[in-house]
């Protein structure tokens, strides 16, 4: 199907239409189109002015019931040219335009939402060059440019919903071929080999259904994903693909190997039925108490009866309820995957916006058929935005390096992380 739709010239979508009863055409009544103008008496630009909603173009498209099909988010992207059937008018959209019988020459101008869309601004485009990704003060970095539009598919992707949740890869496969090019990076079950541990960083939404909540990365007896992806959490998920730096230098762990298991070997980008990491890192553990309920469960993390978490979140509802024990504090691991230098923090705040000091994992020892130790899952993830935090953590990691007799490599120095450990994540 990626086929057919890279390759037709216009695809024609009924997107305001529930079921195959309801076809293209709807009564509607043409005056409510018509632009609205406003003449201005006060403030510092009066006069004539165009009045157009706040996330007008998010409104018009992502909210019909044709967007609420997760399949539909590859088939948009896909197409060169689109032409939406909805319940008021028509739009359409190309890599260059979108337009509407409102404002058939485009929209007139980027309208900002907070999913970011924007009005008159190419949202389709599959071009690094004209996705020039917003870097929030960061110097530009083009070679960033195909991570973030990663990150905006697989953002919009999971707002959709799937018949079958095994086909969670699948259905955003062609998008993944097309990319992989640009990437030139291999596909790991939803992630990139390249820059690898950022994408780590994903948060889960949760789903406002239990129907699937179950085992992360499982429905049934059929397996989705390895947990370490986006692809095994049920509903919306964000942060996929955020990348600060294109050196690495903000980076805490080193990905020793990736693997996954293919259903079919030929097809990289299809259905996988399993996977792993191994890393070398510093690791921490200390206590978890709940602090608030659905539909994703937030938590702190507590060092020495201090809680030294700003924000950190378990990813499956159900499976904090039947499975985990949140009183054995062995059973936790904390895994700094990224931290933030001293020149971050202030562009951040020159830019109005804050970043944390670490961001990580929240891991679950589990025991291990093939004998090898020092083998997690993913249960949740956190970050610390103080700097007294940070230094808690920081000590937590050095006393697990202790208590477990680590040693520095040789020529590695001594650090405020202490000696490194080797872990597996499946």
């Amino acid at each position: 199907m990626a086929q057919v739709y890279s390759n037709s010239y216009c695809n024609i979508a009924a997107a305001f239409a529930r079921d195959r009863t309801y076809g293209c055409f709807a009564k509607r009544d043409p005056t409510t189109i018509k632009p609205l103008n406003l003449d201005l008496v006060w403030g510092p630009r009066p006069g004539i002015c165009l009045a157009v909603p706040q996330s007008y173009w998010h409104k018009a498209i992502f909210k019909t019931p044709l967007h609420q099909r997760a399949w539909v988010c590859q088939e948009r992207y896909l197409s060169p040219r689109n032409v939406y059937f909805c319940d008021t008018q028509l739009h359409w959209e190309c890599s260059e335009l979108c337009a509407n019988e409102t404002f058939p020459h485009g929209i007139p101008f980027p309208i900002p939402s907070k999913f970011g869309e924007t009005g008159g601004k190419p949202s389709k485009s599959l071009e690094p060059e004209g996705h020039d990704a917003y870097r929030f003060g960061y110097p530009p970095a083009p070679e960033l440019n195909v991570f973030d539009m990663w990150n905006s598919i697989v953002t919009r992707y999971t707002r959709g919903c799937l018949t079958y949740p095994t086909d969670k890869l699948v259905a955003i496969s062609g998008l993944a071929t097309r990319l992989q090019k640009l990437t030139n990076s291999r596909y790991l079950a939803g992630l990139w080999e390249r820059h690898l541990a950022d994408q780590l960083l994903w948060v889960s939404y949760g789903s406002e259904s239990d129907d699937n909540l179950g085992v992360p990365g499982t429905v049934g007896d059929c397996y989705i994903a390895p947990i370490w992806s986006w692809a095994s959490a049920d509903g919306h998920v964000s942060e996929v693909c955020s990348i600060r730096h294109a050196d690495y230098r903000d980076i805490l762990v080193q990905l020793l190997a990736a693997h996954v298991d293919l259903a079919d070997g030929n097809n990289p980008f299809g259905q996988v039925t399993g996977g792993y990491l191994q890393l070398r890192s510093a690791l921490a553990k200390s206590k978890l108490q709940l602090k608030q309920s659905s539909p994703s469960y937030s938590v702190n993390i507590h060092y020495g009866g201090i809680e030294i978490c700003d924000v950190a979140q378990l990813d499956c509802r159900r499976e904090i309820l039947f499975t985990f024990e949140l009183t054995d504090a062995d059973s936790f691991s904390y895994l700094p995957v990224r931290t933030s230098s001293e020149e971050d923090r202030t562009i951040a705040h020159r830019n109005r916006y804050g970043i944390p000091y670490i961001e990580g994992l929240i891991l679950q020892s589990i025991s291990s058929k093939d004998g090898l130790k020092d083998k997690f899952r993913r249960v949740g993830w956190f970050m610390m935005r103080q700097s007294w935090g940070a230094e808690y953590f920081q000590r937590a990691c050095r006393r697990q390096s202790r208590k477990q007799g680590l040693s520095y490599a040789d020529g590695e120095e001594p650090d405020a992380w202490g000696p490194r450990q080797v872990i597996t994540i499946v």
